[in-house]
């Protein structure tokens, strides 16, 4: 959870920035198929993607609470091959 947290943090630093490191922003929607076991900061699987889920991320609940199955937008970065989520919002269709 530490290194997670750190490469986050080091990664926005450097966007802030604008230091030229191979940093893509991206956004996609899908369904959630696995949660951390005790709370929503760790590895999420959505639609077969691990989603790494740290305590800067935004989570917005509107379409109800973040479970297995629920349909969600997420909006993050890769960095060094992981995705590291800015924000999941809980969608209440597939629209």
């Amino acid at each position: 959870m530490r290194k997670v947290l750190t490469v986050a943090v080091i990664a926005m630093m450097l966007l802030s920035l604008g230091v030229g490191v191979a940093v893509a922003k991206e956004k996609f929607k899908g369904t959630v198929q696995q949660l951390p076991f005790q709370s929503y900061i760790g590895d999420w699987v959505i639609d077969g993607r691990i989603v790494q889920v740290t305590p800067g991320t935004k989570l917005e609940f509107e379409g109800g609470p973040a479970q297995v199955g629920s349909f969600v937008e997420v909006k993050g970065i890769t960095f060094q091959g992981e995705f590291i989520a800015t924000k999941i919002e809980t969608k209440r269709s597939r629209r």
